[in-house]
C-alpha cells in the first residue's frame, strides 16, 4: 500500500513539473515573438469567451429579473427605452439610487436572456482586458504583455470573488456589479495610462469625462465612492511627480462626485431604509461593523495581503528606483479597495456581492506589483507555480 502512495506522488509531482516545464517554455517562445504572443493572447480570449458563454447559457432569469421585466412599481411590462426611463424614474422615488445599472438591467432584459448571454459574455472578457491594462499601465497589451498575467486574472476572478453567480452570470447582478466595474474601469483609464505629456486642455476629452465620471459615481455605493477617491488619489499622485493636471481629470473627478451625490439623495433610498430594522445606537452600528467588515476583508483577501506583503520585500529588495516609483501606481487601488470596505460601515446590510470592486481593486493592485518585477526569476516561478496548481481546481470546479 505505501509503494502504491509513493508511486502515485512520483506520479503527481513527475506529472506537474513537466506541466510546469510546458508553462513555462510557452511563456518564453509566446513572450519572444508579438504575432505568436498576440495569437495566443485571441486564443485565451476566445476560450474565456467560450467558458462563460457557457455559464451563462445554463444560468436562468432569477428573481429580480422577473421584477426588473416590469415599469417599476406598475402592473406595466418594459417593451421599449421609454418604459426604462419611466421606470427608473419611479425606482429612484420608491426604492433606490443605483439608476444607471438598473437601467442596464431592464434594458438587458427587454433584448432578451440569449442575446444578453452573449453580451454578457464579451463584458467579462472586456473586464479581463480592462483590469488587465490596468495592471500593466498600457494599452499595448499585445507588446508589452503576458499571457500568463491575462489567466492569472480570470483564475483570481474565479476563485476569490465571494458570489460569482450571482455578480456575473445572474442578469440583475451582472448589471449592477459587473458592468457597473467595467464602467468604473473605463473611467479610471485615462487616470491610469496618464503620463504628464499631452491631453491637459482638450475640450472633447474633458467633455466626455465629465459623463462618464457621472456614470462611474452613480453605479453602486461602496465601489463609487472608492473610485472617486482613487481619481483624487490620481491627482495628488500627478502633482507629488510635479506633473501638469489635466483638466480632463478635474472634470472626470467632479462628474464622478456628482454622480456620487445625485445616487445618495435618492429619495427611495431612504423609503428603503424606512422597512429595514436598525439595532443599537449609530455610534455602536459603526463600531460593530468595523469589525465585522475588517474580519470579512482578511477572509476575502488576506492571502492576497500576504502575497502583495511578499512582493514589497522583492521590490524593496531590487533596489530599482523605477520599480520602486511604479509600487506607488498599485498602491493606489490597494488604498481604493480599502476605502470601499469601510465605505460601507453605515450601512446596515453588506452583501457578497458588493465585494466584487473590492476584489478587482485588490486585483489590479496585487498584478501590476507581479508586472513590474515580473523579470525576477523567483516571482516569475511562484506566478506559474500558481497558474498551474489553479487550473485543475479550476477545471475541476467548472
Amino acid at each position: 500500500m505505501e509503494l502504491l502512495v509513493d508511486n502515485i506522488k512520483k506520479l503527481t509531482i513527475n506529472n506537474f513539473n513537466k506541466l510546469k516545464k510546458i508553462f513555462v517554455d510557452v511563456q518564453e517562445k509566446y513572450g519572444s515573438s508579438y504575432i505568436l504572443q498576440k495569437n495566443l493572447f485571441i486564443f485565451i480570449l476566445l476560450l474565456i469567451f467560450v467558458l462563460i458563454l457557457i455559464l451563462n447559457y445554463n444560468t436562468p432569469l432569477i428573481a429580480d429579473d422577473y421584477n426588473y421585466s416590469y415599469i417599476y412599481s406598475t402592473n406595466g411590462m418594459v417593451k421599449n427605452i421609454v418604459d426604462i426611463v419611466k421606470s427608473q424614474i419611479n425606482h429612484y422615488f420608491v426604492w433606490g439610487g443605483r439608476s444607471v445599472v438598473h437601467f442596464l438591467a431592464q434594458f438587458f432584459l427587454l433584448l432578451g436572456k440569449p442575446l444578453f448571454n452573449i453580451i454578457n459574455s464579451l463584458g467579462y472578457v472586456f473586464l479581463i482586458v480592462l483590469i488587465y491594462i490596468h495592471c500593466i499601465g498600457d494599452i499595448r497589451i499585445f507588446k508589452n504583455g503576458k499571457p500568463s498575467l491575462l489567466i492569472l486574472i480570470n483564475l483570481l476572478i474565479w476563485f476569490l470573488m465571494p458570489a460569482f453567480g450571482q455578480t456575473i452570470l445572474w442578469l440583475t447582478g451582472s448589471a449592477n456589479y459587473m458592468w457597473g466595474t467595467i464602467i468604473i474601469l473605463l473611467f479610471l483609464f485615462p487616470f491610469r495610462l496618464y503620463k504628464g505629456k499631452h491631453g491637459q486642455k482638450n475640450v472633447i476629452t474633458s467633455t466626455v469625462m465629465l459623463f462618464i465620471g457621472i456614470m462611474a459615481g452613480w453605479t453602486n455605493e461602496n465601489t463609487a465612492a472608492a473610485t472617486i477617491f482613487l481619481a483624487f488619489l490620481f491627482i495628488i499622485y500627478y502633482l507629488f511627480n510635479k506633473m501638469k493636471v489635466p483638466v480632463w481629470a478635474l472634470f472626470g473627478l467632479t462628474g464622478s462626485i456628482i454622480g456620487f451625490v445625485v445616487m445618495m439623495i435618492a429619495p427611495g433610498n431612504y423609503v428603503r431604509l424606512d422597512v429595514i430594522a436598525l439595532e443599537g445606537t449609530l455610534f455602536s452600528r459603526i463600531i460593530k461593523n468595523i469589525a465585522t467588515h475588517s474580519g470579512t476583508l482578511v477572509r476575502n483577501v488576506g492571502i492576497m495581503f500576504i502575497f502583495y506583503s511578499i512582493l514589497l520585500v522583492f521590490l524593496y529588495n531590487s533596489k530599482n528606483s523605477v520599480k520602486i516609483k511604479m509600487f506607488f501606481s498599485s498602491f493606489l487601488y490597494f488604498v481604493a479597495s480599502i476605502t470601499a470596505v469601510y465605505a460601507m460601515v453605515l450601512s446596515p446590510h453588506f452583501p457578497e456581492r458588493a465585494w466584487f470592486g473590492i476584489i478587482v481593486f485588490m486585483i489590479i493592485a496585487l498584478l501590476t506589483m507581479c508586472f513590474n518585477i515580473f523579470s525576477n526569476q523567483i516571482i516569475r516561478q511562484i506566478i506559474i507555480s500558481i497558474i498551474v496548481n489553479l487550473l485543475p481546481v479550476f477545471a475541476f470546479q467548472y
